[in-house]
């Protein structure tokens, strides 16, 4: 009897699964191969027959052939076989257009609905936003990465928020361009290394349809994608994250449909008659330790003064930070494009967009460290973030006066062994 992985090496590595039951059917299926392909020659039962039979192309082509018809090597509906990974993914991978549906819930119970969803290549995307708390006042959100342009409607009372990007440099991003473009990344790692990375569910049912299922876990993050059993056609997607990657959430996407027509009309970014219009610019330059003086200025108005806790933590949770001592309530959860407490917190999320991206891209090698959790705004003489560039004498430090000074490694050894006696 061949091994699992003996079988998926034969067939070019197809996705294989099996139980003791089917175990018994292939071997009954490869005898039955077996028998029919040399019943009409008349074998000595001598020493190495068995070698010498098997050596022979009708009989290895008998004998694969009742493997792939029961075991279902990548051939779904033939012999009960499971339904092979490759084909429940592959809409995934190829949709040019999708509609669906999504709803997120947050590790505080907050829940955000997405409705009538559409993704067209490239860059394009249109939805509305509804929150749990307020399902009655919806914001269409309408985006053209390619062209650097997003809109924000408020319908009911006719308010806008046009957003432009600014200094744009080098190429495109490819997880912006098309909407499935980190799930697509993780499909394709985990079909390099299914035993690793897949895990088949087994049937299921889901709104009365029945289903079947593959769970692909990466560290922190699992993405569920049930199938109609039927079609194989992805029916729901579902996102878990943990505490590794920030605030632990949830994200269901359903009513899904690829590759349908859509009109680009509904994707353009023009503001329509009638509406006010508030214009703000995301900038996508290089981020530099500029924007890390900027954020903390932004956070520290925002916070009555506290700083971050953190220059690298998810967004969600650090808006939850400052929303703990800010004074105007709804910065989180505010869906109103009147209210001011959504301007500012847009602000304030690409301020901290661009600030972590500085740190997450500094080298290895530029020490760099942020000890601004305790820090008091305005005090000249305590450094909250320092680091040291390649080649260079000296540090950049930012103190909690927000002013920037260069010095020398040995007063930053003694921040050093400060913030550890603090700790």
């Amino acid at each position: 009897m061949m091994s699992v992985d003996k079988i998926r090496r034969l067939f070019g590595g197809a996705q294989v699964t099996t139980t003791p039951k089917r175990d018994e059917a292939v071997f009954k299926e490869i005898r039955t191969a077996y028998t029919e392909a040399v019943q009409d020659r008349a074998v000595p039962c001598a020493e190495g027959a068995g070698r010498s039979i098997m050596r022979r192309p009708i009989v290895r082509v008998a004998i694969a052939a009742a493997v792939i018809m029961v075991a279902g090597i990548g051939l779904h509906g033939i012999g009960g076989g499971t339904p092979a990974f490759a084909d429940i993914v592959e809409p995934i991978l190829a949709a040019q257009t999708a509609v669906f549906k999504v709803i997120t819930t947050t590790s505080d119970g907050q829940v955000f609905t997405i409705e009538d969803g559409q993704f067209m290549h490239p860059g394009l995307a249109r939805y509305t936003l509804r929150t749990g708390d307020k399902p009655d006042i919806e914001t269409i959100t309408i985006r053209d990465y390619v062209k650097g342009r997003s809109l924000a409607l408020s319908p009911s009372d006719k308010v806008a928020v046009a957003f432009e990007i600014t200094n744009r440099s080098g190429e495109l991003d490819p997880r912006r361009i098309n909407a499935f473009k980190e799930l697509r990344d993780r499909i394709l790692a985990a079909q390099k290394n299914p035993d690793e990375g897949v895990t088949y569910l087994g049937e299921s049912r889901i709104k009365g349809r029945k289903v079947v299922g593959y769970r692909l876990a990466e560290g922190y993050r699992r993405t569920t994608i049930w199938a109609d059993v039927e079609t194989l056609l992805p029916f729901q997607i579902e996102h878990s994250r943990g505490h590794g990657g920030g605030s632990p959430k949830t994200e269901t996407m359903t009513d899904i449909r690829f590759n349908v027509p859509l009109d680009p009309a509904d994707f353009d970014t023009r503001v329509p008659p009638g509406y006010s219009i508030e214009l703000m610019q995301m900038d996508e330059s290089p981020p530099t330790e500029v924007d890390v003086v900027a954020m903390l200025r932004i956070w520290t108005e925002a916070a009555d003064g506290s700083f971050p806790a953190s220059l690298t933590r998810a967004r969600v949770e650090d808006l939850k930070e400052i929303a703990a001592t800010d004074k105007s309530p709804g910065l989180i959860s505010a869906s109103d494009l009147r209210d001011p407490a959504y301007r500012r917190r847009m602000q304030i999320r690409m301020a901290i967009w661009r600030a972590s991206g500085f740190v997450r891209h500094l080298p290895e090698e530029a020490d760099w460290r942020y000890v601004g959790a305790d820090a008091v705004l305005g005090d000249a003489a305590t450094p909250v973030f320092w680091y040291r560039l390649e080649g260079s004498e000296t540090y950049r430090v930012i103190y909690a006066d927000l002013s920037l000074r260069d010095v020398a490694p040995e007063v930053v050894a003694a921040f050093e062994d400060g913030a550890d006696q603090k700790h």
